[in-house]
């Protein structure tokens, strides 16, 4: 009988460690199948963000266009602007001689009108 009872004590042992062994494995598999569930979460929530910059980025292409649209066009009323403030001078000075110099205008053009 004490063969029978250490064999019979052997397989408590062993099926104790099993049950163990079972119960661990399935708590393991619970947290890994936890995690897994988290990490689809994540990856769900990083998708969501990364569309979202996307399509923030995407909008700031339409308005960094516009934004070089109008610095050309600001660039060319500039240069605009500058020649026709030179060319407002020229006449600003032509009309001041013009008015400056009348008197001696008018006598030289009754002079030569005489003349002819």
């Amino acid at each position: 009988m004490d063969g029978l009872g250490l064999i019979m004590k052997q397989l408590e042992m062993m099926s104790d460690r099993l049950d163990t062994i079972a119960s661990e494995g399935s708590r393991r598999g619970r947290d890994l199948h936890d995690k897994l569930n988290q990490q689809g979460r994540d990856l769900a929530v990083l998708t969501h963000r990364l569309g979202s910059l996307e399509d923030s980025v995407n909008g700031q292409a339409v308005t960094l266009n516009e934004y070089q649209d109008f610095k050309r066009k600001a660039e060319g009323a500039g240069w605009l602007g500058q020649k026709l403030l030179r060319f407002g001078w020229v006449i600003l000075a032509v009309a001041g001689w013009v008015y400056g110099s009348w008197t001696n205008i008018v006598s030289m053009l009754k002079w030569l009108v005489g003349r002819v």
